[in-house]
């Protein structure tokens, strides 16, 4: 019995002092390098911070932080995920400013030929979204993302077509666009194109058909 109170000491001795030993390494290797293990987390999150930046085309916002209109990297995808985060924070604050930077950021990249800034600024100029309302620019916009690709954009011209609204109308061409939506997975379009077809005569369908083929020749799919 005595042996074995004895050999639990002693192994509880060794414990305790490889325990100590143990500890004295780790403040050894950490705890006198606190300064620097702090340096190097920050340095990671730094590296997160840009892998997110440049994966999302504009710099990170920290939360709590002011969106700013010049803070993006100058090109047309940058320019136009700014304008979104501008017009979600508008959302919030209701403040018009953010109504104008958004819009400010949408035209530079919508000049610069990035279909979906241009397909946002059609729908800015059909609602009166932080501009003048302007049916008008806002077809001209949405023929520009059409022939981009856009099938939304493509959508709303037909429909503008199809009432008139900012260009004379025509059944013929809002068909074309109507189709040339639905070819691109646009469900409304396809429903719309439908319900335009009792209203065209059969030589106006062959036309509007032969045009949409032609269209899609030179037209990019997304």
């Amino acid at each position: 019995m005595a042996a074995d109170t004895t050999l639990i000491g002693s192994l509880a001795t060794m414990g305790a002092l490889g325990l100590s030993l143990l500890v004295g390494i780790v403040w050894v290797i950490f705890g006198s390098s606190a300064e620097d293990e702090l340096l190097l987390q920050k340095t990671r999150d730094r590296a997160v911070d840009n892998q997110q930046s440049l994966a999302s085309g504009y710099r990170a916002v920290a939360a709590g932080d002011e969106l700013d209109p010049d803070s993006s990297d100058g090109t047309p995808l940058a320019q136009y995920r700014l304008a979104k985060q501008f017009f979600s924070q508008y959302d919030h604050t209701g403040d018009p400013a953010d109504l104008r930077s958004a819009h400010k950021l949408l035209l530079k990249s919508a000049e610069q030929q990035h279909p979906q800034a241009q397909a946002e600024l059609g729908n800015s100029y059909l609602t009166g979204r932080g501009v003048v309302q302007d049916f008008p620019l806002a077809a001209d916009w949405y023929k520009q993302a059409a022939e981009n690709g856009v099938p939304e954009a493509m959508h709303e011209l037909g429909k503008m077509a199809r009432s008139g609204w900012g260009m004379e109308q025509s059944l013929v061409d809002a068909y074309v666009w109507l189709n040339l939506a639905s070819a691109r997975g646009d469900l409304r379009a396809r429903d719309a194109r439908s319900q335009l077809i009792s209203q065209l005569t059969n030589e106006e369908l062959m036309e509007a058909q032969r045009r949409s083929r032609e269209l899609d020749q030179s037209i990019p799919r997304g």
